[in-house]
């Protein structure tokens, strides 16, 4: 099974608070995890507005160093506008940045590692 990482778990292991989450990871062979290039952006952005951009880029850089980075695609936009429009048809809309890095998750073989924000 491949896991993608969302934005929260990926924080919660770059700032060391998730043990749990860095417990299964290191179970995992790094073939087997992934993060979204929205999920990269989203950490960026992070990143840049942090009191510590230098400091939180290297730990971003290292973090990100041995995962494979999956690109949003044709795929990925077709999924989001489906998802997006049957969520706001049920009164259940998550927001459009949400909705995208949902997105690439019904990939086959690919399961979301996240925590609640």
């Amino acid at each position: 099974m491949i896991y993608m990482l969302d934005t929260n778990i990926c924080v919660a292991i770059i700032r060391r608070r998730a043990p749990h989450a860095l417990q299964r990871l290191t179970e995992q062979t790094i073939d087997n995890v992934c993060v979204s290039s929205l999920t990269v952006a989203e950490l960026e952005y992070g990143v840049a507005k942090s009191s510590q951009p230098a400091q939180n880029q290297r730990a971003l850089e290292q973090f990100l160093l041995p995962l494979a980075i999956v690109p949003f695609d044709e795929l990925d936009a077709e999924v989001y506008g489906h998802v997006r429009a049957a969520l706001e048809a049920h009164g259940q809309p998550i927001g459009a940045i949400d909705t995208l890095l949902a997105a690439p998750a019904p990939v086959p073989a690919a399961a979301r590692s996240t925590r609640p924000t």
